[in-house]
C-alpha cells in the first residue's frame, strides 16, 4: 500500500524572488491543498466505514406473549 506523504516545503533559498509563474512556493501550496483534501476525503471514508449503524427497533404486537403481566 502506498503511504500518503505531505509535500516537501521548499527552502527559502529555493525561491529566486523574481516572480516566476508558477513559483516553487505556489506549487507547494497547490500540492499541500491537494494533500489536505485527500486526507479529509480519507477521513470521511474511514468515518463511514467505522460508523456504528443505528440499532434496529424491536416492534412487538400489542398482544405479544413477551409483554410483562
Amino acid at each position: 500500500m502506498n503511504e500518503l506523504l505531505p509535500p516537501r516545503k521548499p527552502e527559502p533559498h529555493e525561491c529566486c524572488g523574481s516572480g516566476c509563474i508558477p513559483c516553487v512556493m505556489d506549487i507547494y501550496e497547490e500540492e499541500l491543498y491537494e494533500y489536505e483534501k485527500t486526507l479529509r476525503r480519507m477521513g470521511d471514508v474511514n468515518a463511514a466505514l467505522t460508523a456504528t449503524p443505528p440499532a434496529a427497533e424491536v416492534i412487538q404486537p400489542a398482544n405479544s406473549t413477551l409483554d410483562p403481566v
